[in-house]
């Protein structure tokens, strides 16, 4: 992968990341897994989640545009890893099958002043 990851997070995994052309690209070890058309403003949400036995310690992702301001994202009641840099984020979770429904993410400040909250992916 040539393109500049905008955030990047590494877990026990590998690398996770993201970057942006025409769309929002979650990029896991190395690989691209497709680009995500943006169709509303900021925050936007999108889910990569793997079911079964996959023999990793995270097997779902989120990740999107982060809204103005935000330098920390977190999803309730999920064990994961987060990072927000250059607008955009990715979150690592170690659920898996997660549901789109399943989601209530926070995004704040460095104050910790919540920014955006809400449930469940954007489209």
């Amino acid at each position: 992968m040539t393109t500049p990851l905008l955030v990047a997070l590494q877990t026990s995994d590998g690398l996770a990341g993201v970057f942006r052309d025409a769309g929002t690209h979650l990029v896991l070890a190395g690989q691209d897994t497709g680009a995500q058309r943006e169709t509303v403003d900021p925050p936007t949400v999108h889910l990569l989640a793997f079911d079964g036995d996959t023999g990793l310690a995270y097997n779902s992702f989120v990740f999107g545009l982060a809204p103005r301001g935000a330098t920390q994202v977190k999803l309730v009641g999920m064990d994961g890893l987060g990072a927000v840099e250059n607008g955009v984020y990715v979150v690592a979770i170690k659920t898996k099958d997660v549901l789109p429904t399943q989601l209530n993410w926070v995004f704040s400040d460095a104050a910790g002043m919540v920014i955006a909250q809400g449930w469940n992916i954007t489209q």
